[in-house]
């Protein structure tokens, strides 16, 4: 993902879209044959051909519409502030549409079951590349029985995934927010000592570096060497939204001339390969965008007190059991459902800012991964993919919780290594 070579801002979003496509359909079409052998139609606009109504697959990239996504018109459009507190949680209304779209055309789904289809799913979102098993319906619409990701049956294991051989010990670090007057700078040197004696021999440093700042002194960039320095280890830096003016996925590497030695320094989203093993790696405000997706709780979204009256107060999500997007377990879940979909990002472009790529969108995962971490939460999680090949976990705010995660290559374990608060105080 740090090659950067198929961004292009000479072409408009569809690129990224078609490309995204063109690389994941094979895969769906492997997964369909797989699953069920049920027929599968080479266009979306082969539908309107289909002389009977019989069972088919059909495969396209799925667009989620909404009236609470954000548009440009939010930049001129003076909405009340109770609304857009309610469009930064939940993108799920009532009058919530799902469509499919290829090169041909588009097609509106309507669902048999659409409870049963997130209770086995998880999440919907734009962007991802599905195959949808259905038939053919009435006023032009397509009855969708069930969704078919491009991994839904098991990937191929990764390469030594059951080899048993030493492994290396990796320290994940985020969210150390360098700001005045704090003493994370003090803490994470503590710390650097005791893994150097566990034998810690690499990091992986996600942002955000600064914390709230908005701009970087001179002071603030000499104590983020400081302590990478003071690690005398491998450092992988990854920034996260904000970190050196980064907003739009992917987000740049950070300058390496900007350190005193060297660094290793990657977008994000990114994959490293690191003792031979491929770790993917981002942070939490992608996950929290696939997360507005999810049928909410409104007591959680709109609060006790909410007065401004819209559809949402009358919603009634009929047999799906409403999600709390603050669940942290949450995180786990989409990453899981990422793993399926093949991709790291779908909702970007659409509901996250990226650049527009051209021939090849640089978020599709389609090789194994060993482990999928997430910067920037709110704690501590872990979890497996459904073929128990890839691992995933999070990684706390330092400065919330003054932790950071160590990973053992060799055993897979993972270890959450933390100093109380009150020992710097």
């Amino acid at each position: 993902m740090d090659d950067l070579a198929s961004v292009s801002y000479e072409h408009q979003f569809n690129r990224t879209y078609d490309a995204r496509l063109a690389e994941l359909k094979p895969y769906i079409i492997r997964s369909v044959r797989a699953q069920n052998g049920v027929p599968i139609l080479d266009t979306i606009l082969g539908v309107e051909e289909e002389l009977d109504t019989s069972t088919c697959v059909i495969v396209g990239t799925l667009f989620v519409a909404s009236d609470l996504k954000p548009s440009i018109f939010d930049k001129i459009d003076r909405k009340s502030k109770k609304l857009k507190e309610v469009e930064t949680k939940t993108y799920y209304t009532e009058d919530i549409k799902y469509l499919l779209e290829d090169g041909s055309g588009r097609i509106e789904l309507e669902f048999l079951d659409v409870g049963d289809i997130y209770r086995k799913h998880f999440v919907l979102c734009t962007g991802m590349c599905v195959g949808v098993q259905g038939r053919r319906a009435k006023k032009g619409k397509f009855l969708a029985e069930d969704i078919i990701f491009p991994f839904s049956n098991p990937r191929s294991l990764p390469l030594g995934f059951s080899e048993v051989r030493p492994g290396k010990r990796l320290c994940f670090i985020s969210g150390l927010s360098l700001d005045d007057g704090s003493k994370n700078k003090e803490r994470m040197m503590v710390l650097c000592d005791y893994l150097r004696i566990v034998g810690v021999s690499e990091y992986v440093v996600i942002g955000s570096f600064f914390g709230e700042s908005k701009e970087v002194s001179r002071q603030m960039l000499s104590e983020l060497d400081d302590v990478l320095g003071y690690a005398k280890a491998k450092i992988n830096l990854v920034p996260n939204t904000g970190d050196f003016g980064s907003k739009i996925l992917p987000l740049m590497p950070v300058h390496p001339k900007l350190f005193t030695f060297a660094v290793a320094s990657h977008a994000n989203p990114c994959r490293l390969d690191i003792d031979g093993r491929k770790v993917l790696t981002t942070t939490r405000f992608v996950i929290e965008d696939i997360l507005r997706y999810l049928p909410q709780d409104l007591k959680d979204v709109q609060g006790e007190a909410f007065e401004y009256k819209m559809h949402l107060d009358m919603e009634k999500i009929e047999d799906i059991r409403p999600k709390s997007m603050n669940s942290e377990r949450n995180i786990i879940n989409a990453m899981r459902v990422l793993m399926k979909a093949g991709h790291v990002c779908p909702t970007a472009p659409d509901t996250v800012p990226s650049v527009p790529f051209s021939g090849k969108d640089l978020f599709v995962v389609a090789d194994p991964i060993d482990y999928f971490c997430v910067g920037g939460t709110d704690e501590f999680l872990d979890g497996q993919s459904e073929d128990n090949s890839t691992l995933f976990f999070t990684i706390p705010k330092f400065s919330k919780r003054h932790e950071v995660v160590v990973l053992d290559t060799g055993t897979r374990e993972l270890e959450v290594v933390r100093f109380d608060m009150k020992d710097f105080d």
